[in-house]
Formats: C-alpha cells, structure tokens, sequence
C-alpha cells in the first residue's frame, strides 16, 4: 500500500464559495466588528492590526458574498415589494415609483418590475450597483421609495447613524415611503439604546411608522416620511429609558444632527 499523503496546512489562496448561512452569519457579524473597532480606535498599531484581520478574512468582498447568501434565502425585497403593491405605489396604475436602495448587495429591486431603482453601496463589487457613499448624496426629496437594509447596522459611529437616518427622510418626496431593516440584537442587547428610544430618533428625523414585522432576528419598518417631525429628538419614547441587562453585546445608538449625545443609565443600587 502506498504512503497516506499528508494533508496541507497551508490555507487555499481564495476562500471556497460560501454555501453556508451559518458561515455566512459568523462572516458578516465578524465583519461589522472589525470595521466598528476600525473606525473607534485611536492607535495607528490596532488599526493597523484590524486592517490585516479584515484582508485576511476576505474584506468587503467575503461580507458581499455572505451577505448575497443571506438575502437569497430570506429576501427583504419580497417584504417590499409586497408592501408597494399592498399599498398601491407599485401596480397601482400610476407611474413606476422612483426607488433608492442603499446598501444594495443584489440586483432584485433593480429587476423588478413597476419600479424605477438606482442601487448605491459604499464598496460595491456589482456591475450594476453603484459605489456610492450614501453619506455623500445629497438629498433633494426626489425619491418615492428608499429602501435601507441591514445598513444602519454596519455605520461606524452614531453620529453617521444620525446623519444616515435624516438623510433617509431628506431623500423622500412628501409622504413618501422608507424601509428600514435592522437585526434586533443591536437593540435588544445595546448597551446605549432601547427599541423605544430608537423609535423616538425615527419620529424626530421625520420619519412616521406606518408598519412593523418581527422575525426572530430582524425588525422591518416601513416608515413614511411625515411633514410635521418630532421637535423633540433626545426625549425618550414611553417605555425607552435604559435598563442594566445582563447581555451587553454593543454599543448601538442613533445621534441625529444637533442632538445630544444620549448617556448610559446607571445600575441602582439598594440603600
């Protein structure tokens, strides 16, 4: 019998294409770490060494691939598009809308029928989806319809978070429609905000909810853009005042424009 050959242990140069959603959760979620901990960090050394661990693990690239994977199987366009047609905007007899997805990782929404769809992303690896810092577009309330998933999540600084949720509202047309998806864990287990107090940002940047739906592990709003914005951008929704829980898991939090930037509530303790 011949000698058995050693198995390798040098790493393939391109990692295999991604089949699992488990892989690809574990990818997207290391992902939005390093570039959080990228943008936080004042040493030229961490950053350095962040830098390197993101290369390393595939960069934008691999969180592209994985975040296709993720929306293949479980679509947030459908959920939009079900809304538009729901409500009339989309095969209603009138004029295609006009639709702006941000952070566009596929092209469903730029080949769906009855919409007229520009799709932007920040490091777009598509042909077809323009590399466009949303950030950097200027709001002219042109657009029916701006769709923002799994975005929010993946801003840096809550600051940027604030200017992305005005823009959102600054990009519609009166009355017009927003969708916003976000993983609930940067709610449920923030350490800086609660569902509550998020809702309160949205209503002070002008954006009216109009709809809701919970999965397991997403939050889906479809929000209008509303003429009359809460002049009140810090006070807290009812039931929105921090609470000490035992999973702390980030830091998310929504500054808008102007505000205050909100502070922890601290643990009581008994007399």
């Amino acid at each position: 019998m011949g000698k058995k050959r050693k198995a390798s242990s040098t790493a393939p140069l391109v990692a295999p294409p991604m089949t699992s959603r488990r892989v690809a959760r574990q990818v997207t979620s290391k992902f939005h770490k390093l570039t959080s901990d990228l943008a936080t960090s004042t040493s030229s050394a961490a950053r350095a060494e962040l830098a390197r661990e993101l290369e390393g693990m595939g960069g934008r690239a691999r969180y592209q691939e994985a975040s296709a994977l993720s929306t293949s199987l479980y679509s947030t366009s459908k959920w939009v598009l079900k809304v538009l047609r729901r409500r009339g905007v989309v095969g209603g007899g009138g004029a295609a809308p006009r639709l702006l997805e941000v952070g566009a990782i596929n092209t469903q929404l730029l080949d769906a029928p009855g919409v007229e769809t520009r799709a932007i992303d920040l490091r777009s690896t598509h042909e077809r989806v323009e590399r466009v810092d949303f950030l950097d577009l200027a709001p002219a309330g042109a657009w029916d319809v701006v769709v923002c998933a799994l975005v929010l999540n993946c801003v840096p600084s809550p600051r940027a978070r604030g200017r992305a949720v005005a823009n959102l509202a600054a990009h519609l047309k009166p009355a017009g429609l927003c969708f916003v998806v976000l993983p609930l864990t940067c709610l449920e287990r923030s350490s800086k905000t609660t569902p509550g107090a998020f809702d309160a940002a949205l209503a002070a940047a002008g954006l009216r909810e109009l709809e809701r739906r919970a999965t397991p592990k997403l939050l889906h709003l479809c929000l209008e853009r509303s003429d009359a914005p809460d002049p009140r951008p810090a006070a807290p929704a009812a039931g929105a005042e921090l609470r000490p829980r035992r999973k702390k898991t980030n830091d998310f939090h929504v500054v808008l424009p102007g505000a205050a930037a909100p502070t922890t509530a601290k643990r009581r303790t008994r007399a």
